[in-house]
């Protein structure tokens, strides 16, 4: 932006110094654009921002984005119409910007939707230019080209580079169609000009091509990959010298696969991702490998542009999942990245260091406090001893004076007085001297008990001291014994999944991941993250028999073989790998052929393979490594190897499929040309096919139970039923799907025939009925590519694009599908095994797995409903829950039915933004985009009448309900509303400061309904006293404007904390009492946080949002790693805590999903395993330690 408002050739500096403003106010743009127009004398500007969709793509820090359309939209409002703003942007990022209620505004009013060229434009668009040049076209050729690129979005760059490699290939000036095909037409010319460039290379050259593609590309959010901009330095890895980089670089520029600007590089469209298989193998055989060092590149670029701020660096979760990846990737990373991994690293052992300094600093000041008691109380005692000796030796010491002057006294008497009574006087004297000389005898005696008594507390002081310091040495001991304990646990929960891997079964994995958590209740807080993933993951894997790793690009097929000893699987480079289910020791075997389809025979001995150019293989299972007997009927020849021309104009880079009759043994074949039947079990060289179904082509296949029915899912969107006893089988048309059918599957009663397609639907037509009608079973929201039926006709499987399973109970149709989610990639395809146990499984993700479907145990439940969900609320005390979807529809599941139908209200007239559901437990107020407040009761009843309706727009309009009483609080714009009963007029409350530029986002009640907080979108929070809200004030935590309030607010149970997140990443925690105090900081999301949530006990955090993670943390410790619950890029805008604390629930797309916490996984792996470690595993594992039980 900077760079478009300075002139031409301006100096670096000046542009950076406008950056800079630009990013610091948004009134600049306006001033800089009335300099612009001043230095030239004009009076209008026209700043035309082009590919406005890689501000979403491009651009990864959502401030930066934030400032940017602030600064636009500031501008336009400000230029007095001196400045006209032209944004064009790609249809499929619309959404993206009505996220941003000031843009969204301007949209509304200004947009000018452009559709695709009619196809006579494109037509128009070919040959004139080339006319006007004196360049002509064969005949035909513009036609075949349009008929080639059809109207998928994103063919128009196809379409022009085909015409580039065309014009290459020229015959003087005319373009030819055989140049056309040469440069493999519409969607083969970027891929044959990609792979041709790539092959010219060498080993190390593709190595570094193969490094600049995957970093050119953005694998994000989105389910369709985009292009990135990156610099030419972040390309510059160890043991690559920079000519070598800038020689690769200027090669792929030269094939214009590339573009260079500014030392930025980027590629040149993103149909060279689509299109070019190479890096699509690429792609899909480290997905998650890419992602993890894509967002390692972007954290940090973040890091270096925030001064190498230690708050951006990894650490807990993030961290080791980095260092896992980096054990194999070390080579992978630039200087930037390497910096930041080994400053996280050394970041989290200084913290770790940190943590266990303050714990033992604090044990040590313990320990010296109770010391400092005991020497207080031994002090005193002595000291209380010490004055009764004194004063016990004062009295004896008088007391023994007095006897002796007395006694001399007696003596001088008794010599002056006469005998007798100097005798007598004499006596009693005597006798009084022995009574005081007793007397000091006896405190004499006291005194040497008291001394005893001081010999005895000071001996007791000896004996505490030495006792202290032989606690001191116990507390080190215990405290070295407390960090080898959770130093195991951390090591016992890392080691688990590694023995699933390693074939050491499920079961031990988890009694180990048991004892971990065991462990950590002792001597933690510090692992619970790591447990939690583990038991996640393997709880997951519990339901997978068996995981199949050896493909190395998508795998497109997979069967049973009948008797279930073995799986066959294809990939898209034509490898075929047998693999021994039930035999460990057996190896995989590969055939050594590659072939297009495969289909397994009816008694499983043989295995079928469409041959490219040489017909269909048979080989035996027995022996993969014979020469397989080939065959192919003369009279299908020519159209089996190539096909109908204009057929395959249409069938967009299409496959064949084969399959054979369970009952018959015939093979069914979809080629090109349509579809053949061939008698399988009498093939010989010289065989013909003995029936043809011309006119129909498709990749799904499906043959009936007693081998009557054919169903065949068409290219063209229908679905076609024959029936094979007749002579010649004519194809019944049933209703079309919008686009293609990817699968099909019918009943074993042959009642029903189920389709799945790309529109996301699983269609049934019941065929007892003429004619067939179908009926919408299931709505998901992403493609479906695989079905299967088990053979039993009870349970149906579906595959999606993201890898997830449903499996549906047909006998309880109501009940929702139970869920497996282990493929990371669409699943290509699904098969039921004889006996109906197992289900076959194969993915885009190059992994064959073999379900166990006795002890499906998910981690997790999923709940689809029939359109994508925005909004989730549970009802106070449990028995349902309220959400809303992109219908405009408040929905309600009753938790004690889930068997019965959703309860379904009438549509808003736009989308509801919030929702709540009152402490009545049947109450849900609802609030829309339009400014209609709504009422809607679960009694039964109709809708109650319209609450209230807001006059002006709101971006961000929102509802809570007081806990205790039917009291509602609704805010929108920059005003809050208070109905005190729901027949009264609303209180409304506007804050004093102008606050024009701003709107309210959030509202929520503290839990005794005293307090309500109100947070605005710029990120300031206002928290009202209910009881003074009439005339009283806010109090209000200020925003510093560094980010932006896009989640809700919520308080702690005990009312004492406040929670809310933010476009920064990160959730804030207040303390209630004291707003002022700084609020502790919750880290760890990589995007917008949306949903906050404290669970019932407050000792648990939750967030989500834009990013595809759940995070728990808990609230005593918010430095520790959180709790990580990993979608498969999904975002997540909702969750809740479930009011009896036992589970947590978000919603993603058109699914309701539950999620146990921490301990209930714990119970549910006990549960699993079903006993304890034996006395063996226990030494092994554990060592030493004493044995107990799990």
């Amino acid at each position: 932006l900077a760079i478009a408002l300075l002139p031409l050739n301006t100096p670096l500096p000046p542009i950076v110094e406008l950056a800079t403003q630009l990013e610091a106010n948004p009134q600049v743009l306006s001033l800089a654009v009335q300099q612009q127009l001043q230095a030239s004398a004009q009076d209008r500007f026209l700043l035309v921002i082009d590919q406005f969709e890689e501000l979403f793509t491009l651009c990864t820090n959502e401030s930066h984005r934030q400032k940017f359309i602030e600064a636009l939209v500031t501008a336009a409002h400000n230029s007095q119409k001196q400045l006209t703003v032209i944004i064009a942007l790609r249809a499929d990022f619309y959404s993206d910007c009505l996220a941003h209620p000031n843009l969204r505004t301007l949209m509304r009013q200004y947009q000018e939707p452009i559709g695709a060229m009619s196809r006579a434009e494109l037509l128009e668009a070919i040959l004139r230019p080339t006319a006007l040049h004196g360049w002509r076209i064969q005949e035909g050729l513009a036609e075949l080209m349009l008929d080639e690129v059809g109207r998928e979005p994103g063919g128009l760059p196809l379409l022009a580079h085909a015409l580039l490699e065309t014009w290459h290939r020229r015959r003087g000036r005319t373009l030819t169609l055989s140049g056309y095909r040469e440069a493999g037409g519409v969607r083969g010319a970027i891929a044959q000009t990609a792979e041709s460039a790539y092959r010219r290379f060498s080993e190390a050259e593709q190595e570094i091509a193969r490094t600049i593609f995957l970093r050119l590309t953005d694998l994000g959010l989105r389910v369709q990959e985009t292009r990135r901009r990156i610099t030419i330095a972040s390309m510059q890895v160890q043991e690559v010298r920079p000519e070598q980089v800038r020689a690769v670089l200027q090669t792929l520029a030269d094939a214009r696969l590339i573009t260079i600007d500014e030392g930025e590089v980027e590629v040149a469209h993103e149909a060279l991702i689509r299109e070019w298989p190479t890096l699509r193998n690429w792609l899909e055989a480290d997905r998650e490998g890419l992602i993890i060092h894509q967002r390692l590149e972007e954290a940090a670029d973040e890091w270096e542009r925030l001064g190498r701020d230690a708050g951006v660096l990894y650490r807990g979760a993030q961290l080791a999942q980095l260092e896992v990846w980096m054990a194999h990737n070390q080579r992978a990373l630039n200087a930037s990245e390497r910096a930041f991994w080994q400053a996280s690293v050394a970041e989290q052992e200084r913290r770790t260091a940190e943590r266990e300094e303050q714990r033992l600093t604090a044990e040590k000041l313990q320990t010296q406090q109770r010391i400092g008691r005991i020497l207080r109380w031994a002090t005193i005692v002595v000291g209380i001893f010490l004055v009764i000796a004194v004063i016990a030796a004062v009295l004896a010491t008088n007391a023994r004076g007095q006897a002796e002057d007395n006694f001399n006294l007696a003596v001088t008497r008794e010599t002056q007085a006469n005998a007798e009574s100097t005798r007598a006087l004499n006596a009693e004297a005597l006798a009084v001297a022995a009574q005081q000389t007793s007397e000091a005898n006896a405190q004499i005696a006291l005194t040497q008990e008291a001394a005893a008594v001081v010999a005895k507390a000071t001996s007791d002081v000896n004996a505490a001291l030495a006792a202290t310091r032989e606690g001191e040495a116990n507390v080190a001991r215990d405290a070295l014994a407390e960090q080898r304990l959770f130093t195991l646990a951390q090591s016992l929960a890392a080691q688990a999944p590694q023995l699933a891997d390693a074939d050491q079964g499920t079961d031990l994995a988890l009694l180990l991941a048991v004892q971990a958590y065991r462990f950590n209740e002792r001597v933690g807080p510090g692992a619970e993250f790591l447990i939690d993933h583990t038991l996640r993951e393997l709880l997951n894997r519990s339901t997978t028999q068996t995981v199949f790793h050896g493909h190395e690009s998508l795998i497109t097929d997979a069967y049973f073989t009948a008797d279930g000893q073995y799986a066959v699987s294809l990939d898209d480079t034509g490898v075929v790998i047998v693999w021994p289910l039930n035999d460990p020791t057996k190896a995989p075997q590969q055939l050594g052929t590659e072939v297009e389809a495969i289909g397994v025979s009816a008694d499983g001995r043989y295995l079928y393979g469409a041959l490219f150019l040489a017909g269909i293989g048979r080989w035996a299972l027995a022996d993969l490594t014979a020469e397989p007997q080939i065959f192919l009927p003369a009279n299908d020849r020519q159209e089996f190897i190539t096909g109908n021309l204009d057929t395959l104009s249409t069938l967009d880079n299409t496959r064949l499929k084969m399959i054979t009759s369970p009952t018959t043994g015939d093979l069914f074949v979809s080629t090109f040309g349509g579809l053949k039947r061939y008698q399988g079990d009498n093939l010989t060289a010289d065989s013909q096919s003995f029936a043809t179904l011309d006119g129909i082509a498709g990749q799904a296949l499906a043959v009936s139970q007693d081998g009557r029915w054919l169903a065949v899912g068409g290219f063209d969107g229908y679905t076609y039923l024959l029936d094979l006893t007749a002579a010649e089988p004519e194809a019944q048309q049933l209703d079309r799907y919008q686009i293609a059918v990817h699968d099909v599957a019918l009943t074993p009663d042959n009642q029903r025939l189920f389709a799945a397609g790309a529109d996301s639907q699983i269609i049934v037509w019941s065929l007892g009925e003429e004619p067939p009608l179908p009926t919408t079973f299931f709505d998901h929201t992403s493609s479906l590519y695989a079905l299967a039926l088990s053979p039993d006709g009870r349970w149906l499987a579906a595959g999606d694009e993201f890898g997830l399973i449903l499996l549906w109970d047909l006998e309880n149709p109501n009940q929702p599908p139970q869920t497996l989610d282990s493929h990371n990639d669409d699943v290509t395809s699904l098969q039921f095994s004889q006996d109906g146990n197992r289900l076959l499984s194969a993915s885009r993700d190059q992994t064959v797995r073999v379900w166990e479907l006795a002890g499906v145990n998910n981690s997790f439940n999923a709940w689809p409903h029939s359109a994508g969900l925005t909004l989730l609320e549970y009802a106070p005390n449990g028995r349902f829950w309220a959400f809303s979807d992109s219908n405009n529809r408040i929905n309600v599941r009753f938790l004690d039915d889930l068997a019965a139908p959703v309860m379904q209200f009438a549509a808003h007239e736009a989308r509801i933004r919030s929702l709540a559901v009152a402490p009545d437990n049947q109450t849900i107020a609802a609030i829309d985009d339009a400014g209609a407040l709504r009422l809607w009761s679960t009694n039964g009843d109709v809708a109650r009448p319209l609450l209230y309706t807001f006059t002006e727009a709101s971006s961000s309009p929102a509802v809570a309900w007081h806990p205790q009483e039917m009291m509602l609080a609704a805010v929108h714009n920059n005003k809050l509303y208070l109905w005190s009963s729901l027949d009264s007029k609303p209180l409304i409350r506007q804050p004093d400061t102008d606050r024009s530029n701003d709107a309210v986002g959030a509202v929520a009640f503290s839990p005794t309904g005293e307090q309500l907080a109100v947070g605005y979108l710029s990120g300031e929070i206002h928290l009202w006293e209910i009881n003074d809200l009439e005339a009283g004030e806010p109090r209000i935590i200020p925003t510093t404007r560094n980010y932006f309030l896009f989640g809700n607010l919520t308080f702690s149970p005990d009312g004492q904390q406040l929670a809310a997140g933010f476009d920064d990443n990160i959730v804030r925690v207040w303390s209630v009492p004291d707003l002022e105090q700084e609020p502790q900081l919750f880290e760890g999301h990589f995007n917008t946080v949306l949903e906050v949530d404290f669970d019932p006990s407050g000792r648990y955090l939750a967030a989500s949002g834009l990013g595809n993670t759940i995070l728990i943390w808990q609230t005593d410790h918010p430095t520790l790693p959180p709790i990580e619950i990993q979608r498969a890029n999904r975002v997540i805008p909702a969750l809740a805590f479930a009011p009896d604390g036992q589970r947590l629930v978000s919603i993603e797309d058109n699914f309701v999903y539950t999620w146990p916490l921490l301990e209930q996984l714990v119970t549910a792996a006990c549960v699993t395993v079903n006993r304890n470690l034996t006395p063996q595993e226990w030494s092994r594992y554990l060592g030493q330690l004493p044995y107990e039980e799990s």
